[in-house]
């Protein structure tokens, strides 16, 4: 094994996705049962009561911060994660640039997300009852379906395992898997659920990745050329 293969083995970006399911995941789902069915169809002042609090407004903002913890992971991994295609599929392809712009594309998706994660009990305080229902949809909805973004690198790894042994086949069946699971979402016009694929591929990604041992076969390092 060359050394700039033990290198992608032993590097420590890996970590930053299991920490961007970690965060970013949690984030996403701690505020979501915040309000019961019962209130949320109820809406108006009822749901307005429900939800100003205190206690609901402390979880509003840790999670929100979370997410933006959650972020900055995710944009280390992206960059990780492309680095890695790079030096394992050929120098022409254009699969790392598409992986890395998808996990980036996600990441700024999710700041919008807890941005309105954040600024529900600010719009609370400036416009009381009127907004609320609006707000409190967003925070809860955008942040799901924020992820589908990573499907985008589902496909890419998938093309790169079977086209350029990039990666283990079964690597590439699960990130094929996970990508339909997804493309499906989409195209039905829900894709809140697709946060739950975006979480499990990011964790086998990484994994993927802190082992080193997925790959099938890397395509040959660039050697400088002297004259």
């Amino acid at each position: 094994m060359s050394r700039e293969s033990q290198h992608t083995s032993r590097a420590w970006w890996p970590l930053f996705g299991l920490a961007a399911v970690a965060l970013g995941h949690t984030a996403t789902w701690m505020a979501q049962f915040a309000l019961s069915p019962d209130e949320l169809r109820v809406g108006g002042q009822v749901m307005f009561d429900a939800y100003n609090t205190d206690g609901t407004e402390v979880l509003f903002r840790l999670s929100a911060g979370m997410g933006m913890l959650g972020i900055a992971a995710l944009v280390v991994f992206g960059a990780g994660f492309r680095r890695m295609l790079e030096q394992r599929v050929p120098r022409e392809s254009l699969l790392p640039a598409v992986a890395g712009n998808a996990l980036i594309a996600t990441a700024g998706a999710l700041l919008v997300a807890f941005v309105f994660r954040a600024m529900v009990f600010d719009t609370i305080a400036e416009y009381g009852v009127d907004a609320q229902v609006t707000t409190y949809s967003l925070s809860q909805n955008v942040p799901l379906a924020a992820w589908v973004g990573v499907g985008v690198a589902e496909v890419v790894t998938a093309i790169a395992a079977f086209k350029y042994g990039a990666f283990g086949k079964g690597f590439g069946w699960f990130s094929a898997v996970l990508a339909t699971l997804t493309l499906i979402v989409v195209l039905t016009g829900t894709p809140f659920p697709g946060n739950v694929a975006a979480g499990i591929w990011l964790i086998g990604a990484a994994v993927v990745a802190m082992r080193g041992s997925a790959v099938a076969n890397r395509a040959p390092a660039l050697t400088p050329v002297t004259a």
